[in-house]
């Protein structure tokens, strides 16, 4: 089978994961017995030199936290695990494929159209796992964890890092929302090891889908590529983002989209006087043409739309805000901490999981209200030199990318010894 990629392996590689023979692997592995039972999947104990194979299945790297998390997640990896990637369709415009590869990670692709995926994904995919032979599969997202949970691996760990019930019904409908949020969580209830991001994502999952117990592995972010800027450094960026240097400027980092609820931000902002302030919306979507149209009469707030230059974004600014509705454990948050900003979070589940790892990180507000916002971002201003070092000490200490990346390698060497 050829399969088109990139990397320094022109093919996938080859580490046995099966201790029986190759004909009866390839038997009871192939598209047609997809039920692969424990018993059957054994594995040879490996030499101390060997290294452990990863196949990471998704839908496209497209920009997004949870890509962003997937490469945190293995670059961070030791030199006992070697990752592949998988992507099922052909990449976005905005695809963040050239991180992965100049970071020298192996992609492939079974460049799948959506209808293709439905007719012979399964296959296809099945007939790639079966050549590749990984000795863990690690999925995320919808569309990735759906289809490999039809193969019904005993090697198959998934991270699911949203609450299906919550983000699908605000992205697409109460109608489309319900359809997929139940097609998710039958997907998961397949997956013999499945992962939630955050330990309040978790808690959802038991709570909302009676007898779905996942085990948690909370984000982490790449700390060493950001640095609390200093005041030079913070002018400066806000030179060549053509921001008044002398502003307090306040940022927030996501898509405008209903879920993100930027135009409570925007009406917070705008109560507050002062021409010595900005409001710094990072990111576009389908409320953008609403955002600005609601923020006509105030010069103050300024939209960048989709940009490259979220650090330089980070570093010009003196306080982060996301008021949220709903998250799993978000990357921009953890990369404002990461770059020194103290932040202004809604009160939800996960928010309240980062500040309570570091309660002077941040200060916590009332999904919706805008008084309350606007106390909050008024407070961390004035607080801001008396609030310097906790964000960044909490990611340092709690939320780093190898602390996450150690968890799962412990846990991928669980379901490797489990099937061995």
């Amino acid at each position: 089978m050829t399969y088109s990629g990139s990397g320094s392996s022109g093919s996938p590689l080859r580490f046995c994961c099966f201790s029986t023979s190759r004909k009866k692997t390839d038997r009871r592995c192939t598209a047609k017995a997809f039920k692969i039972r424990p018993a059957v999947c054994r594995r040879r104990r490996k030499e101390a030199w060997e290294m452990y194979t990863v196949l990471y299945v998704v839908s496209t790297l497209g920009r997004s936290g949870p890509t962003g998390q997937l490469h945190n997640l293995i670059t961070n990896l030791s030199g006992h695990f070697r990752a592949q990637v998988l992507t099922l369709s052909k990449e976005p415009e905005d695809s963040l494929i050239g991180r992965f590869e100049a970071s020298g990670i192996e992609v492939h692709t079974l460049g799948l159209s959506r209808v293709e995926s439905l007719l012979s994904g399964k296959k296809r995919l099945g007939q790639y796992i079966t050549e590749f032979q990984p000795d863990a599969v690690h999925t995320q997202g919808i569309r990735a964890d759906s289809l490999v949970a039809s193969l019904r691996l005993p090697n198959h760990i998934c991270t699911v890092r949203n609450d299906p019930h919550e983000d699908y019904l605000m992205k697409f409908g109460p109608l489309k929302g319900r359809i997929m949020a139940r097609q998710h969580v039958q997907a998961v209830r397949r997956i013999p090891h499945p992962v939630a991001c955050s330990e309040t994502l978790a808690r959802c999952f038991r709570e909302k889908d009676i007898g779905l117990f996942l085990s948690s592995i909370q984000n982490g972010v790449n700390a060493a590529l950001y640095e609390v800027p200093t005041d030079d450094q913070r002018k400066k960026a806000r030179r060549n983002l053509g921001l008044p240097e002398d502003a307090i400027v306040f940022v927030s980092v996501g898509s405008l989209i209903k879920r993100k609820d930027p135009l409570r931000l925007i009406d917070a902002f705008m109560e507050i006087p002062g021409e010595d302030r900005v409001l710094l919306m990072v990111g576009d979507g389908p409320l953008r043409k609403d955002c600005e149209a609601r923020s006509i009469s105030d010069n103050r707030i300024v939209f960048t739309g989709q940009t490259s230059k979220v650090a330089a974004c980070l570093t010009a600014s003196d306080v982060f805000v996301s008021v949220s509705l709903s998250e799993g454990l978000p990357n921009t948050v953890l990369e404002a901490m990461a770059a020194g900003l103290p932040v202004c979070l809604s009160r939800i589940g996960p928010h309240e999981e980062i500040l309570r790892l570091g309660p002077d990180a941040g200060v916590l507000v009332e999904p919706g209200n805008t008084g309350e916002i606007c106390r909050a971002l008024l407070e961390l201003e004035a607080a801001k030199e008396a609030r310097a070092g906790a964000p960044r000490r909490l990611i340092d200490v709690h939320l780093s990318a190898g602390r996450m990346s150690e968890r799962y390698q412990t846990k991928y060497l669980e379901i490797i010894e489990g099937c061995g």
